[in-house]
């Protein structure tokens, strides 16, 4: 893209903004974030066409979905635009459980959220994992987990809140990220990168399932452990 090229973008964006904001109160500091709407839809393309696929290819064979924009909307109506230096999108998800949704408040003992960050020069895939256990859960089995040494990179956090019809839960959180520019993996990987790391959370969320069924089952903790390391290994 040329200098005359930039200029006309930013010229056109700038426009369309002051027409949108006329006759509303501009903010004191009167700044404009500006973005270049093709490298929008050259970034939108990369992530529909070659990041999202993995995640739909991780979810073909679960009963579990990924809902964008809380389930109103589609992917390509849920991409948003972060405002940094250069154009980056942003497509946010949640595993949900049809049977268990979350707008009726249906109580499950895990919540799983991705964040597909990308820009044209590469990606990052962010995670972030909270398992809930009730509050008369053994506490050396919690110190366990948040003591593993795969998980100190980006280290759990464990904190407490007061049940909405019953006892109070722990929750333990756990925030990751991993990414590069498409000349390490490239798109095939990065494609493939983001449908193992969704199964991975798949098993996680299953071996959670499976331990709320008996809070005292040592090797249902044990297995939680495992995949819960495992799968939050990279930062």
């Amino acid at each position: 893209m040329n200098a005359s090229q930039h200029a006309s973008w930013q010229a056109e964006q700038l426009e369309r903004l002051m027409a949108e904001q006329a006759g509303r109160r501009w903010e004191e500091h009167r700044c404009a974030m500006l973005s270049n709407p093709a490298a929008e839809r050259e970034i939108d393309a990369i992530v529909l066409k070659e990041l999202w696929p993995g995640v739909e290819k991780a979810l073909q064979d679960s009963p579990l979905v990924a809902l964008t924009g809380g389930g109103t909307s589609t992917p390509e109506q849920a991409l948003e635009t972060l405002h940094r230096k250069f154009t980056t999108r942003l497509l946010t998800f949640v595993i949900e459980d049809p049977e268990r949704p979350a707008d009726r408040r249906a109580w499950k003992p895990w919540f799983c959220r991705f964040e597909i960050v990308a820009w044209i020069e590469g990606y990052m895939l962010k995670k972030t994992t909270i398992l809930s256990f009730p509050e008369n859960f053994a506490m050396a089995k919690l110190t366990r987990l948040l003591q593993e040494p795969l998980m100190q990179g980006c280290p759990p956090v464990l904190s407490w809140y007061e049940g909405s019809d019953g006892p109070g839960m722990y929750s333990v959180e756990v925030s990751t990220g991993q990414g590069s520019d498409w000349g390490l993996r490239g798109q095939d990987g990065a494609r493939e990168y983001v449908r193992k790391t969704v199964e991975d959370h798949l098993e996680v969320i299953a071996a959670m399932d499976r331990l709320a069924q008996n809070w005292d089952d040592g090797t249902a903790f044990n297995e939680l452990h495992r995949l819960a390391a495992g799968s939050s290994a990279a930062c």
